[in-house]
């Protein structure tokens, strides 16, 4: 969808309007617990997403409209008596079916992505759904159920949902374990200082204030961590991809050697970072949401202490991290023994 122009271009409209609220947003000192440019950059995901199903239905719905189309005219071919005779119309039907053929393999392709979703969200449930599968496929490693813990003797849970929030509680519980059996906060601070004091003065930094971990994030770095971003890693929640930024920090520098209006996507990227070093995380966002997704490490696959967990992160949360470790990169020298 990204090739699509149409769609490319109502994107930038909408970072266009993006940017004049930041502008906007600034002069006027605005409640940052009213508006903000993280607030803002929420509603601009939100759009843009929003437009894409909508784009993508009107693509869709073109695509049907036109196979229709090509089919009468050739049908209406096929029916005339000079078909045979006629070298032209021959032709000219050929170039129908090969043309009709294309537009039937973008819509099966369309409506087998749609499926594949489907069914792997409502895996757990017979219905209609496996019949309209052209072809059954094996999911990866599918988690059919899991057991119920504590349970005795063992009960076993099958709702996908039920079993997300199996796994939820589960390691919610873990990372609380290890936290509750240290020992109080004042002997673990007086710890942590012995071994804070243990480090040369030659590794420390002469003015940790004013080291670049410190300063808030530049263009250049945005630009730099886009640029070093791997465009087939997976997307978050959002479902915007690394190589979206790409394509729209492209067209920026397309637009201005033109010298025409563009969405300058490291600049609102800078901005939103710069509010986040600054305010933190506005919890009315979804920019640090993630999805856990369990790996099967080996033993019984129906018990959930036996599974990995990874979590697939928003790109821009993503980028800001990349942003921060550009920042200690500057430092590190200095921090860090060669050996």
């Amino acid at each position: 969808m990204l090739e699509d122009q149409n769609l490319i271009q109502k994107v930038i409209t909408r970072g266009i309007n993006l940017q004049s609220e930041l502008e906007k947003w600034k002069p006027e000192n605005t409640d940052h617990k009213l508006s903000n440019p993280q607030t803002m950059w929420e509603s601009f995901k939100a759009d843009i997403k929003r437009t894409a199903k909508e784009h993508k239905k009107m693509s869709t719905h073109k695509i049907n409209t036109k196979a229709k189309s090509l089919e009468q005219r050739q049908k209406a071919m096929l029916a005339s008596e000079d078909l045979v005779a006629n070298d032209a119309h021959q032709t000219e039907e050929a170039l129908l079916v090969n043309e009709i053929v294309h537009l039937e393999q973008m819509k099966a392709k369309t409506q087998k992505e749609i499926l594949r979703a489907h069914r792997s969200n409502h895996s757990e449930k017979l219905g209609s759904l496996w019949s309209a599968m052209s072809k059954t496929r094996n999911l990866r490693d599918p988690i059919y159920h899991l057991k119920i813990l504590n349970s005795n003797p063992p009960q076993y849970e099958r709702n996908t949902k039920r079993m997300a929030k199996l796994a939820w509680n589960y390691h919610e519980a873990l990372q609380k374990e290890e936290v509750n059996r240290t020992e109080n906060r004042e002997t673990r601070n007086q710890k942590t200082n012995q071994i804070l004091q243990e480090i040369p003065d030659a590794q420390k930094l002469p003015k940790p204030e004013a080291s670049p971990m410190n300063w808030q994030a530049n263009q250049t770095q945005t630009e730099k961590a886009i640029y070093l971003a791997k465009n087939a890693s997976a997307p978050g929640m959002d479902g915007c991809i690394y190589k979206l930024w790409n394509k729209l920090r492209d067209k920026y520098e397309e637009a201005t050697k033109k010298n025409t209006p563009g969405f300058d996507i490291v600049s609102t990227l800078t901005e939103l970072f710069n509010d986040i070093q600054k305010h933190g995380v506005d919890t009315r966002t979804n920019f640090s949401l993630g999805w856990m997704c369990l790996i099967h490490k080996k033993k019984d696959p129906t018990e959930i202490s036996n599974y990995h967990p990874i979590t697939l992160l928003n790109t821009d949360y993503k980028l800001l991290t990349k942003v921060l470790a550009l920042q200690l990169t500057e430092s590190v020298q200095q921090l860090i023994h060669l050996d």
